[in-house]
This record gives structure tokens, C-alpha cells and sequence, in this order.
């Protein structure tokens, strides 16, 4: 009897550990494990629900990208306006946001045979905004000059999803991405991150 306890047990416990190293494609959105104890919360709108990679949640990183979110929601109708367009949404940001490593690990920004497997854009990234996951991944490297134009580049697009911007553009997927992603380029110039 014993014998037999101890044989499913073990065949219960090979079976779980099969489970648990199993990859699973197209999940973008963090696994519970990968979520941060405690959200963080900006006041601008924005929600940091996973920060996994080089650096890790600081006081400075974190005002840091509290100010980057700020400013660039403070020039967000300015901007949209100097280019001849509108929101037709408005009201406060809600957007969820990862801070991830930017290599070809698994669940890393640029892993795209699982978690990214179904991302719309197939480069290598630094930065990714799905509107369907209501989600921006980023890279995790936030004390590195490029984060910042990295961080408006996808708020941008956050805040051009979240507003209703980015489905006024052309009718067709690619064509709204390749006009939201230029819309964005010429964001970050205007805020000043060449």
C-alpha cells in the first residue's frame, strides 16, 4: 500500500514538474510570477505591474519615469494638435506597463518563438505597445540614455491607443502602425529625446 502511495506521489510530482517547465507561446501579458508584489502606480496613469531585468524598482528610476510620464501626457494634445489631428477620447490615463530584459530569452521584449509569438511587430525592440493587451513592454535598462526616448516613443503610443488617435488612422493594421510610428518618432524630437 505504502508502495503504491509513494509510486503516485512520485509520478504526481513528475507530472506537475513537466507542467512547470512548459514554455507557452503568445502570452504577452506577465505570469503571476513576474508580477511585482506591490503595482507601481504613477500619477500620471500608467501602472508598473512587472520590472524584471538589469535594474531594479528605485526611488530615482521610478521619478524618473513619473516625470518622463507626466511630461509627455502634458504634450500629448499639443503635440497631436500641431500635426492637424484629435482625440476623440479624453479623460485619465490607464495603461499597464513592463519593464523586461530586451534579449531573446524566454519572456524577455525580444523573445518572439514564445511570449511575443503573436506581437504584430517581428524586430528586435526596445519598446512595445499592444493595444488589445492594453500593456507597453520596455527594456529594462532605465539608467541608459536611450531609455528615456524609449519611454516617450511608447507612451505615445500608450496614450495614442488608449485616446482613440490610433484607430482614426487608415483602416489597415500595418498602415495605422506605420502612421503611429512616425507620429511617435516625431513625438520624442518634439519632447527633445533625438
Amino acid at each position: 500500500m505504502l508502495r503504491s502511495v509513494l509510486l503516485t506521489l512520485s509520478m504526481l510530482l513528475a507530472a506537475s514538474q513537466a507542467q512547470a517547465d512548459e514554455r507557452i507561446i503568445g502570452h504577452m501579458k506577465p505570469f503571476t510570477n513576474e508580477l511585482l508584489n506591490k503595482p507601481i502606480s504613477l500619477p500620471c496613469g500608467v501602472t508598473i505591474r512587472e520590472w524584471r531585468g538589469q535594474s531594479k524598482p528605485s526611488p530615482e528610476a521610478i521619478k524618473m519615469m513619473d516625470s518622463l510620464c507626466t511630461k509627455a501626457l502634458n504634450n500629448f494634445k499639443p503635440f497631436i494638435e500641431s500635426q492637424g489631428l484629435r482625440s476623440p477620447r479624453s479623460g485619465s490615463l490607464s495603461w499597464n506597463w513592463s519593464i523586461v530584459p530586451d534579449g531573446h530569452c524566454y519572456r524577455c521584449l525580444n523573445d518572439t518563438k514564445f511570449r511575443f509569438a503573436e506581437r504584430f511587430v517581428r524586430d528586435e525592440l526596445w519598446g512595445y505597445t499592444g493595444r488589445d493587451q492594453r500593456y507597453t513592454f520596455t527594456i529594462s535598462t532605465v539608467k541608459r540614455p536611450i531609455f528615456k526616448k524609449v519611454f516617450t516613443h511608447e507612451m505615445f503610443h500608450a496614450m495614442s491607443m488608449y485616446y482613440g488617435l490610433y484607430d482614426q488612422h487608415s483602416q489597415d493594421d500595418y498602415v495605422k502602425t506605420e502612421t503611429d510610428e512616425q507620429l511617435a518618432e516625431k513625438f520624442v524630437e518634439y519632447m527633445g529625446y533625438h
